[in-house]
């Protein structure tokens, strides 16, 4: 990947943002991850750091993606988006760009959404298992916790179904 483009971009977000938060939960139990996250109070991360922080956000990222595609996915077919039929034999040279775009319009926030809901729900649990976690009241963080994944689980939700919608648009004979 030479430049960010728009249709780059789509996947730097919806794999290395999600991957970046799940790190972050390993951070509270790994003291090597925890290093490669390192702020300028503690020791300077070093470029390797920033390697290998980068490198484990993407397989982080990409692990998450697997879960969303198992439960995410899985509950939104089970309660009402439905999966569609596409015909993409239809996929022609003047429709790919359209397809393309509507990937990164509407797919790549699902996977962003749904992505992140994995991740903040991992790195929760991760914290919560921690002896300071666990020690914590319930308070108007685990409220905020609870409200972003709603939100997000709807966002995903939404944007799923925009995607099924306009891309079937496409790759739907006419009727």
């Amino acid at each position: 990947m030479r430049d960010i483009s728009p249709f780059n971009f789509g996947l730097l977000v919806a794999y290395l943002v999600p991957g970046f938060v799940i790190l972050w939960g390993f951070g509270f139990h790994s003291v090597t991850v925890a290093a490669w996250l390192a702020g300028p109070a503690q020791n300077t991360p070093t470029v390797g750091d920033l390697f290998y922080a980068t490198l484990a956000s993407v397989a982080c990222g990409m692990i998450a993606n697997v879960f969303r595609w198992a439960i995410i996915d899985t509950i939104h077919h089970h309660t009402g988006v439905r999966l569609p039929r596409w015909n993409f034999s239809l996929l022609n040279q003047e429709r790919l760009g359209g397809y393309e775009l509507l990937v990164e319009l509407h797919y790549r926030y699902h996977q962003f959404f749904a992505n992140m809901l994995i991740a903040l729900v991992f790195t929760y649990v991760a914290y919560r298992s921690t002896p300071s976690g666990a020690a914590a009241h319930v308070g108007m963080t685990d409220v905020g916790f609870v409200v972003v994944c709603v939100v997000l689980f709807l966002g995903s939700r939404d944007a799923l179904q925009r995607y099924y919608q306009r891309a079937g648009e496409l790759l739907t004979p006419n009727r």
